[in-house]
């Protein structure tokens, strides 16, 4: 097993998605895939039905192992042609056991849960081994509690033998060390494919035999690969490699195409030694000439040469020149003012050498740069300047911007080069903090691929306070007819950077809690240093806080300490001269409306002697007069009055006065 789980921890590790949970066929049976939870309190029943069958018969009943004797006899008890490609070890089988012992499903299992073998130890998976007739297969899978409770799950149809696996393998490069050939072999389905089975043959002769070398997976050039050593090889000898890769369930992929001979020699000289190696530019011809010596030249078929833009990058051959070639003129899709780094290998039929020392090469550039970028714009938030334009000329490799301070003075470079092949460029500034306002100007020039630097843009210029604004003192708030007026000290007077002042105010409640924070409610000119706000409600206590604001609404300073005052409570006045008498059916009652263009409306309370006063009637701000219709003779009833103003605030009430209807 231990070539499945190898490379399913490292597909996993590298980030490629897992094999899904899929029934499917092997070469002597189906493997069916239950479900993801582990049968400890239930068990999953299997019901089949084969080619030609009518009726459904129960054919497995499976519960996760009570200890891990029992998960070891689950191992032991796999089907022939499973157990031929798994490694079956007494740690594996406890790592097995314990890491499913936390668990409620095989998830916990991390890399070992895709597997099929240990999918079955723990009841999550089934053989149906030893079939003979070909066709369709179907199976039922439900979920039996002690209870005898059984739900369905699912039910699968599985075609045996099956469609083959379809994986294939290249021999993408093959090492000589001592006393070991080492191949690497890339993987197309890195998906499905689990192992490879490899077989060696003397050269010519045909008699290709399965050997066990060692394996392992891991990636190159960005690609998974298998990595096959075979320590059994003689030295001096030529062999023939043919590797077959398969899946979880060993069905068998495609074997490689072609069959990779390799002659194990003792001497590097054997496949040859690069003497020289040299890249040298040349800029009338627009390209890299490249020339070579060998110092043994017998057998060598072929010289490849590799190119990358990046000395630790992604090498690409670029061509296979013949054995007595001494030269090549690389021209193909070459960047001026960019340096390329070039080596060659030397073919024979065995195999290729030692690769070259890696020589750059810089074609130097021609071509002018006389146009600036264009629709250079500037926007600012607080210290952070913003610049965008755009790119006039695709042979653009980056862009230099210059500051000045001031509108006319000397632009200075700023550190930062900005490269990009964008067509729409950005480009951040964050502006000095100081103590005195400034006007600051912004220009931009392009260098192209030739390191020719185009003339600058037009100046764009944008103000600053310093981002060292004054934090107003001496805040006030005094009430002056249901207004408070608010001051503080004109401190524009001190810094010339502050172009207005921001007003602030919070409301805090009876605990001194601030239930509305730093509301905005006007910004003054920089001229003045007062506010009066009107809107404010009786019976509540409010803070004021001043900012200064320099050039715009992001170029501010800290606010101010708070000035705190309470607005009283202001009730309504109540009514006078009230009073009640009795007419013939009601009684009636009349007062005086007090003089308060705050009141909204009038409200009389009655009760009778030995009972709270209830509400009786709401009326309109002017009444004056209301008869109460809804009296019993011989009681004496009492009323007081209250007024209600705008705010929903009421006034005291009256005195109560009486009267009786006889």
């Amino acid at each position: 097993m231990k070539k499945i789980i190898f490379l399913l921890a490292f597909v996993i590790s590298a980030g490629a998605y897992a094999q899904p949970f899929q029934s499917k066929a092997y070469k002597t049976g189906n493997y069916i895939f239950c479900g993801k939870e582990l049968p400890i309190h239930f068990s999953y029943t299997i019901e089949k039905k084969g080619p030609g069958d009518n009726d459904w018969n129960v054919v497995a009943a499976l519960k996760s192992p009570k200890n891990e004797a029992e998960c070891k006899a689950a191992f032991m008890g796999l089907p022939l042609a499973i157990a031929a490609i798994t490694e079956i070890k007494d740690s594996r089988i406890h790592k097995c056991w314990t890491m499913s012992q936390p668990a409620m499903v095989i998830d916990s299992l991390y890399a070992l849960a895709f597997d099929p073998c240990y999918q079955a130890a723990l009841g999550c998976a089934w053989f149906d081994d030893g079939l003979t007739l070909n066709g369709d297969y179907r199976y039922r899978i439900s979920k039996v509690l002690p209870n005898g409770d059984k739900t369905l799950l699912n039910e699968v149809t599985v075609n045996y033998p099956g469609t083959p696996y379809s994986g294939t393998l290249r021999a993408a490069r093959f090492r000589l060390n001592t006393g070991i050939i080492s191949i690497s072999y890339e993987i197309k389905d890195t998906l499905n494919t689990a192992g490879l089975k490899v077989f060696r043959s003397g050269y010519k002769e045909n008699k290709f035999t399965e050997i066990t070398p060692e394996i392992y997976f891991t990636m190159e050039e960005h690609k998974t690969v298998a990595i096959v050593n075979d320590y059994s090889a003689l030295k001096e000898v030529t062999y023939s490699y043919v590797a077959v890769p398969f899946d979880v369930l060993g069905n068998l992929g495609k074997a490689t195409t072609d069959t990779l001979n390799i002659y194990n020699f003792t001497k590097a000289s054997d496949l040859g030694i690069i003497e020289q190696f040299d890249a040298t530019a040349n800029p009338e011809k627009k390209g890299v000439e490249l020339k070579w010596k060998l110092a043994n030249t017998m057998n060598v078929t072929s010289v490849d040469i590799y190119r990358s833009d990046t000395y630790d990058g992604r090498y690409e051959k670029i061509i296979s020149m013949p054995a007595k070639a001494t030269e090549y003129f690389d021209s193909r899709e070459l960047k001026p003012a960019t340096a390329f780094y070039y080596y060659i290998l030397i073919n024979n039929g065995y195999g290729k050498s030692l690769p070259s020392a890696r020589t750059p090469a810089i074609l130097k550039g021609t071509k002018l740069n006389i146009l600036p970028p264009q629709n250079l714009t500037l926007a600012k938030h607080d210290r952070i300047v913003t610049l965008t334009f755009k790119r006039l000329d695709s042979d653009t490799r980056g862009y230099y911007v210059y500051r000045a301070n001031g509108y006319v003075s000397p632009l200075t470079q700023l550190p930062l080069m900005l490269l990009s092949s964008d067509s729409v460029l950005t480009y951040n500034d964050t502006l000095p903090l100081s103590a005195h306002p400034a006007v600051y100007t912004y220009a931009v020039a392009s260098i192209n691929t030739s390191y020719n630097i185009s003339p600058m843009t037009d100046r764009v210029s944008v103000k600053y306070s310093g981002g060292m604004l004054p934090v107003p003192s001496k805040v006030n708030a005094v009430l002056f007819n249901n207004t408070v007026f608010v001051s503080w000290d004109n401190v524009s007077e001190q810094h010339a950077g502050v172009s207005s002042y921001r007003v602030y105010r919070s409301i805090v409640n009876a605990e001194g809690q601030e239930t509305v924070t730093d509301q905005l409610l006007a910004a003054t000119t920089f001229e003045e240093n007062s506010f009066s706000d009107s809107a404010i409600m009786d019976g509540v206590h409010y803070r004021y806080r001043i900012q200064c604001m320099g050039s715009d609404s992001t170029d501010v300073g800290s606010k101010s300490l708070p000035a705190g005052i309470s607005v009283p409570e202001q009730l309504p006045l109540q009514p006078g001269g009230i009073s009640v008498y009795a007419s013939d059916k009601a009684m009636v009652i009349s007062w005086d409306l007090p003089d308060d263009n705050s009141v909204s409306a009038i409200r009389i309370y009655r009760a009778v002697s030995g009972t709270e006063a209830t509400l009786l009637k709401e009326l309109p701000a002017e009444s004056s007069q209301f008869e109460d219709a809804a009296v019993t003779r011989g009681l004496t009833y009492f009323y007081y009055i209250q007024t209600i103003n705008k705010s929903g605030k009421t006034s005291e009430p009256t005195d109560a006065v009486s009267g009786k209807l006889l």
